[in-house]
């Protein structure tokens, strides 16, 4: 039960971290707002 949780919550902060290095790249090039949406 623990280990799931933590397993879920690892998974949790890798996506998020993902979200961040493409959110930073998106903001690098400067596209409309609509592209973030689309990669998430």
């Amino acid at each position: 039960m623990v280990l799931a949780r933590v397993r879920e919550s690892e998974k949790r902060l890798r996506h998020h971290v993902i979200l961040l290095k493409s959110g930073k790249r998106i903001l690098s090039h400067s596209p409309p707002p609509l592209a973030h949406q689309a990669s998430a």
